[in-house]
């Protein structure tokens, strides 16, 4: 029972393989974004630990509620906590590139999220109570109070006119405490207590009034505060909070962006989603309390530039990476295939047989490659002592593709004769071409070659040449007789339509025939000439008629052909003399 085995192409379906360059890559920016994500997160902890400890955010004074000062404590021992949970994982687990980028992302994001919330939370209410308390300032700093009592309460922004105004976003708690002994004229402030306009305390020395310059308006905090004055510094807390938003934004994407080596592309996602989570709280903001457009551009305009310094950043630092890192590996990968070509030519080489130098029929070559291995080869069998057959052939191609066509090759001219020890040019030639036409025309490869039978008994000559340039026949002479080509280049068709000629003449004692590849006939000088045929033919006589030694006719030729063309080889070389002795 027999089983057929048919070609199974490669299903269309099955995943692309990343290539040795892009798996190198991505392992070089794993460690690198390993080496920055453990930087980030340990240094955000380190520059949050001291926050936690008490007194750390006392300094000054606080006038901040209990309730804020818890959520600070809370949200810090959650940032520590997320920082060090994102130091260990990354230390001990040693993630993968994909997972740090999304912890990365989510660390941004989050920490976006909440200098949002503290901005509008924390921030807000205080630059509110800022100007509310710079107001009531004591006008006079030389002025000594009679009492060590606190100071009034803090100004509100209140409609105190009955103007349709927008009313106050965020109202600072009241400070509670007695009057001082500094005479103020009723003012905006409440009494916590009673709820009515405070009186007039007992006063010891006079009190200027206070004067705020506003454009070319000013401001009297000794009267009721109008409708016009609470829209302007409702404008003034709205314009200094989105300032400092903007500002911690900046800092919050530029200080990551120091640190972790992502992409443009990589940090566009979470920075527009910060960026959004921003501009949908100043919409809520201006909702409320409705602010002039051109105020509202310029704050829009402002959150889009926090984010152009840590893009060009990421740009700059991804452009010299690409630039070492293919530089480094493209050095590395050169070295690695320079020791892996010169083990290749080794074995290359090795197929080429060794000259042959005793009996009536001697045989020398010489061979330079384009490359460290090449598609030309010559091939020898000899099946008795007076007989020898010789086939060279040359393949479309140069570098490493030409070398593995000709291993290829090589074992289908041993199968030949190892089937037909005695077999003959046409029969090695129709052989050839079939193998080519079934396994390599459909990869647009072909061969031209000469194969040739030479009996040094009776000088039998046997000569056939599918497409190879001009042999010559060196006569006794030093006359030079050119032998065609007599088939088509092998691979072009069939054998159904292959039509294949066999040249026979007679060699004499002291003639040679020449065979060489088209690396000697199209090498080309510095102004583009090519050597041709008949320069070779040339060279083949001059070197003849002044050297009597056949051995170094063949690297005689080459050195001609290396001295004529400008620069390195452009094609392999390869020229071969069949001597009769």
């Amino acid at each position: 029972m027999s089983t057929t085995l048919s070609y199974q192409s490669r299903p269309p379906q099955l995943p692309k393989q990343q290539s040795e360059y892009a798996h190198a890559y991505q392992a070089e920016r794993g460690r690198w974004l390993r080496r920055r994500f453990l930087a980030y997160v340990g240094l955000n902890f380190l520059l949050s630990l001291p926050w936690i400890l008490p007194g750390c955010r006392s300094f000054g004074g606080s006038s901040t509620p209990d309730s804020m000062d818890l959520f600070l404590d809370v949200s810090l021992v959650l940032f520590l906590l997320m920082y060090g949970i994102g130091f260990a994982w990354a230390w001990r687990a040693k993630p993968k590139y994909e997972s740090m980028m999304r912890a990365a992302r989510l660390l941004f994001i989050v920490g976006g999220a909440y200098m949002v919330l503290m901005t509008i939370g924390y921030l807000r209410p205080a630059v509110e109570m800022g100007i509310a308390m710079g107001l009531q300032a004591v006008p006079n700093p030389n002025a000594k109070l009679a009492s060590t009592e606190s100071r009034p309460p803090p100004l509100t922004f209140e409609d105190f006119d009955e103007e349709d105004v927008a009313p106050p976003l965020f109202l600072p708690p009241a400070i509670t405490g007695t009057p001082t002994s500094i005479e103020r004229r009723p003012s905006l402030a409440v009494d916590p207590v009673n709820e009515s306009p405070r009186t007039t305390a007992t006063t010891r020395r006079p009190v200027e009034p206070i004067v705020i310059n506003f454009g070319n308006e000013t401001l009297d905090p000794t009267k009721p505060l109008n409708a016009k004055w609470n829209r302007r510094l409702t404008t003034v807390a709205q314009t200094s909070t989105w300032v400092m938003l903007a500002l911690m934004l900046f800092f919050n994407h530029l200080f990551i962006c120091i640190f972790i080596p992502w992409t443009v592309r990589e940090s566009i996602l979470p920075s527009l989603l910060v960026l959004a989570l921003a501009a949908a709280v100043i919409v809520a903001d201006i909702l409320v309390a409705p602010a002039p457009g051109v105020l509202v551009a310029s704050s829009v305009g402002l959150l889009g530039l926090t984010i152009i310094p840590g893009t060009f950043l990421n740009w700059l630092r991804f452009s010299r990476f690409n630039s070492r890192f293919k530089l480094r590996y493209e050095s590395s990968r050169f070295q690695q295939i320079s020791r892996e070509m010169e083990g290749a030519r080794q074995i290359h080489e090795a197929a080429l047989p060794p000259p042959l130098r005793d009996g009536p029929l001697l045989v020398e070559y010489a061979y330079e490659p384009m490359r460290e291995i090449g598609g030309d080869m010559l091939v020898m069998h000899r099946p008795s002592h007076d007989i020898v057959h010789a086939v060279i052939f040359d393949v479309t191609g140069h570098g490493v593709a030409a070398a593995l066509t000709v291993n290829r090759l090589l074992g289908e001219i041993e199968r030949t004769f190892a089937e037909q020890p005695n077999a003959s040019p046409e029969l090695l030639i129709r052989n050839l071409n079939a193998y080519a036409y079934a396994t390599l025309s459909r990869h647009a490869v072909f061969v031209t070659a000469i194969a040739v039978r030479i009996d040094a008994s009776n000088g039998q000559v046997e000569f056939v040449s599918a497409g190879h340039p001009t042999a010559f026949h060196l006569q006794s002479d030093r006359l030079t007789r050119k032998i065609e080509s007599t088939a088509m280049l092998l691979g072009a068709v069939g054998n159904d339509l292959y039509d294949v000629d066999v040249e026979r003449f007679q060699i004499q004692p002291g003639e040679a025939v020449l065979l060489y590849t088209d690396g000697a006939s199209e090498a080309a000088d510095d102004d583009g000439n090519m050597l041709r045929i008949a320069g070779v033919e040339q060279l083949c006589r001059d070197v003849t008629r002044s050297n009597p030694s056949h051995a170094a006719w063949p690297s005689l030729i080459l050195d001609h052909v290396r001295h004529f063309r400008s620069g390195p080889p452009q094609d392999d070389t390869l020229i071969v003399s069949l001597y009769r002795a």
